[in-house]
């Protein structure tokens, strides 16, 4: 049914019908009542797409991400989702990494119309689709470890976290402690390896490295399994994040070896996983919730206001401190602001 035969059926012009879907001025409070009750009467569902062409807002936010598959990526959807909601905003969800090895131009992946993008841990994308885009685009916002510069974003400061851990795997009297680490992310001016070669470099210890083929969990096991094989286990080790951590802790007491006993583990991310392994892991907590609840109102204030300044914020996150590396839980810090 459409707008025109709705309003003919209940006997009210189609300016009127409009008005009382925008809760627009012009209507009486009792006519707004009957349209709404008369909508649920006869199933009538407004266009959402021609209300975008009118209105000029799709009421969508696009969110792009490096991968949709792990526990991590699925808090992040369910936060951003949350603040969405709250606004009566629906999202679109593109795997950035998929659409990448596509090799798609900006033009493409914008030729469904949203009203902003939140663009998560993509810097690199974000990067590439700007150069040489000459066309418009929505407004755009960062979150995550990586930032874009001409964006607005919330970082998390997980050179920060990473030196943390890795300072706090020392003070338990490990000296090797290696990192380990995907290989697409094993580079110098990563974040975590910022960290934890600070923290090695002041400690006055020698670097090790587990490179691993890809970021998920059987890669994470087959990379330390074939360290193992290979050179005598380290004291510690930190991982890129939470995924590589329970796949090596896995693999390694498959292999005999005693956590924390033999080697102490921490991740990264924070993920509720880490609460249901044989040993509880330390890791590093990303604020989630407020790293999403700061990004959409950054969003929405770009998205009402175009021209205004830049907006930055950068959290910090929580080492918290589990089995994985003492043996036995510890009281964790409150995240800090």
């Amino acid at each position: 049914m459409t707008i025109v035969e709705f309003s003919q059926r209940i006997g009210v012009s189609t300016a009127t019908v409009w008005r009382a879907l925008n809760d627009a001025k012009g209507i009486r409070p009792e006519t707004r009542d009957m349209v709404l009750r008369r909508m649920k009467e006869l199933g009538y569902q407004p266009n959402q797409a021609a209300r975008a062409l009118v209105r000029g807002q799709s009421e969508v936010i696009a969110v792009w991400m490096p991968s949709i598959g792990t526990q991590y990526d699925a808090l992040v959807l369910q936060n951003v989702e949350k603040q969405l909601l709250r606004d009566n905003y629906e999202m679109f969800v593109r795997d950035m990494n998929a659409r990448w090895h596509r090799n798609e131009s900006m033009g493409y992946l914008l030729r469904w119309p949203v009203d902003g993008i939140i663009v998560v841990d993509a810097a690199m994308w974000v990067r590439n689709a700007l150069i040489g885009h000459r066309g418009s685009r929505p407004p755009m916002v960062g979150i995550g470890a990586y930032n874009e510069e001409p964006i607005d974003y919330v970082a998390v400061d997980l050179t920060a976290g990473a030196y943390e851990a890795v300072r706090h795997l020392i003070s338990l009297g490990r000296r090797r402690v290696a990192y380990l680490v995907p290989r697409q992310f094993n580079a110098p001016d990563e974040a975590r390896m910022v960290g934890y070669m600070r923290a090695m470099r002041e400690a006055d210890l020698e670097p090790e490295l587990i490179v691993t083929a890809v970021s998920n969990r059987p890669a994470a096991a087959q990379g330390i399994e074939d360290y193992l094989l290979q050179h005598k286990a380290p004291e510690a080790l930190f991982c890129f994040n939470d995924n590589n951590a329970i796949g090596a802790f896995c693999r390694m007491r498959e292999m005999g070896v005693r956590v924390p006993d033999d080697v102490a583990i921490v991740g990264c991310d924070g993920i509720e996983d880490t609460m249901y392994v044989e040993r509880k892991l330390s890791t590093i907590v990303i604020p989630l919730p407020e790293m999403c609840a700061v990004a959409w109102q950054f969003l929405r204030r770009r998205m009402k206001t175009p021209a205004m300044p830049r907006q930055r914020l950068v959290l910090q996150p929580s080492l918290v401190i589990r089995e994985s590396s003492t043996g036995r839980p510890a009281p964790s810090p409150a995240p800090r602001p």
